[in-house]
Parts: structure tokens; sequence; C-alpha cells
């Protein structure tokens, strides 16, 4: 028990002597916020979640309207692109 609490207080005193050295030198804050600024701007124009021009095959063995709809629908996304469309799955 003694050792764990001897152990706390160094944990301790060493989280308190990293936040002195981060509020005593002056560039770790500046460096941090230029860091959070570098992300917060540059990092939205280089990811982008979109997703186009997937390849889709589609097997349509109901031949139905609403099925050839569902189909047409797929055709016409800007997403998707048909690559075949046929009845069974040969």
């Amino acid at each position: 028990m003694l050792h764990y609490y001897f152990r706390t207080k160094k944990n301790l005193f060493n989280k308190v002597f990293e936040v002195k050295q981060f509020i005593c030198n002056p560039f770790l804050p500046k460096m941090i916020i230029a860091y959070l600024l570098l992300i917060m701007l540059v990092m939205p124009l280089i990811t982008t979640m979109e997703v186009k021009d997937i390849k889709v095959p589609i097997v349509d063995s109901d031949a139905t309207t609403t099925s050839q709809d569902l189909v047409d629908k797929i055709g016409a996304s800007n997403y998707f692109r048909l690559e075949t469309v046929s009845e069974s799955y040969q």
C-alpha cells in the first residue's frame, strides 16, 4: 500500500513538472495551436468521403417493371456506373 502511495505521488509530480514545462516554454503552446489549425484547415481539403463511378453489375432475374425502375434509378445516379445487366449469374 505504501509503495502504491509513493508511486502515485511520483506520477503526480511528473505531471505537474510537465505542465510547468509547457507553461514556461513559449514555443510549445504556439506549436500546438499551429498544429491544430493545420489539421482544421488542411485536412478537409485533402480528405473526402465522396465516392463516384462504382462499377455495379446487376442480375435482374425478376424482370418486372419495379426491378427495371430500380435498375434505371441506379443507372441514372452519378455514384454508380452500370457494368452489366443480365438475367442470370453466368
